[in-house]
């Protein structure tokens, strides 16, 4: 699936699909990828889609993809799709059956990192920022959720009272993208993707990157240089991700938040062949069956003592066959087509009872 294509594809089906988000579509995280990923799919299958958002967190980095981006919208469509948090549905307005995709960690807050579920109040705002604060304490978020036609949810942990219907469609990954590299680096590498936030657990990885400094591993980085400790990629173009996490030999995440045990992340380099080390939270140990490729950490020297198990199975070939494993678990089970399609058989159903 080639998600450049995206908007040559729209307006052409009779069915018209509004795919609504509450941050800008230049953020390019988790949330944005799949709003392309579903965006591609169901234009291939002949729907009319558009994309809505809000002009929240946005870059200057060029995207794949566009969007009507404002505040306030009136939409028309069929079936509608929000990436939920709160009052989204008040600015982008749509009179039509409605469909509420948790994507937030928030909403499993108990299933987080010890360091996220300690925090009070005023240090959750600040960690945070508003959305993810009024995400947690806005009083209203189950009166609004009950009123949306079904929800969406990406792990069986995510559980709301009262909801009309639920659905259960974990992220997907597009496999015939983020495959193999045929070589990795030459030094062993250790890379880390994402946002140097300290939800996502960079001040983590700094300090694993700091302490193995004179091991002659070398620690990679989206983002700016850290002297010579990190080597810094900057903003890594979609179609150089693949390359860049297959040549890596482990992806270190040590994230905090979560909203799934498979986060895109993980996903990706898994379907590289690459094994990442994760946090051990609640959220992220939650699978039901336990994943070759995913090694688990309680804290940094936990972190350190994977780096150097991974390393030693590297050297020693076991490196290959769970890497192979994990590949084969993530195309059989959570390959982008297939999830596409429980996504549209959700939209078909929401759209078709309304009018029954």
């Amino acid at each position: 699936m080639d998600i450049q294509l995206v908007f040559t594809l729209f307006g052409g089906g009779s069915v018209k699909i509004a795919l609504c988000h509450h941050l800008s579509m230049s953020y390019w995280a988790g949330g944005e990828k799949m709003v392309a990923y579903y965006a591609q799919f169901l234009s291939e299958r002949g729907y009319n889609v558009s994309i809505h958002t809000l002009p929240v967190k946005k870059r200057k980095t060029s995207v794949p993809v566009t969007s009507k981006e404002k505040f306030i919208q009136r939409v028309k469509a069929d079936v509608a799709y929000y990436m939920y948090a709160p009052l989204i549905h008040k600015l982008i307005k749509c009179d039509c059956p409605k469909i509420a995709g948790i994507h937030s960690p928030m909403f499993v807050i108990n299933l987080q990192h010890e360091d996220v579920r300690r925090l009070n109040p005023i240090g959750f705002y600040r960690k945070f920022g508003l959305i993810r604060f009024l995400s947690r304490y806005y009083p209203l978020i189950n009166a609004e959720l009950r009123s949306f036609d079904a929800i969406h949810v990406v792990s069986d942990a995510t559980t709301f009272n009262g909801v009309k219907k639920r659905y259960v469609i974990p992220n997907g990954i597009d496999t015939s993208r983020f495959k193999p590299s045929n070589e990795k680096y030459e030094d062993f590498t250790v890379l880390f993707v994402g946002r140097r936030e300290w939800s996502k657990g960079f001040d983590m990885f700094l300090e694993v990157a700091k302490r193995l400094n004179s091991e002659g591993i070398r620690f990679l980085s989206t983002g700016e240089s850290v002297g010579n400790i990190v080597t810094g990629l900057g903003f890594i173009p979609e179609e150089e991700l693949p390359i860049v996490i297959g040549k890596s030999h482990v992806v270190l995440y040590p994230s905090r938040i979560d909203v799934t045990p498979l986060p895109l992340v993980i996903m990706e380099a898994l379907s590289c062949g690459t094994p990442v080390i994760t946090t051990a939270t609640p959220i992220h140990t939650s699978l039901k069956d336990k994943m070759d490729g995913i090694l688990y950490g309680r804290d940094v020297d936990d972190f350190i003592k994977k780096v150097l198990m991974v390393r030693e199975m590297y050297e020693s070939g076991e490196y290959k066959k769970i890497a192979e494993r994990g590949r084969r678990s993530i195309v059989e089970n959570y390959d982008i087509r297939k999830i596409s399609r429980d996504f549209e058989r959700m939209l078909t159903e929401v759209c078709n009872n309304n009018k029954d």
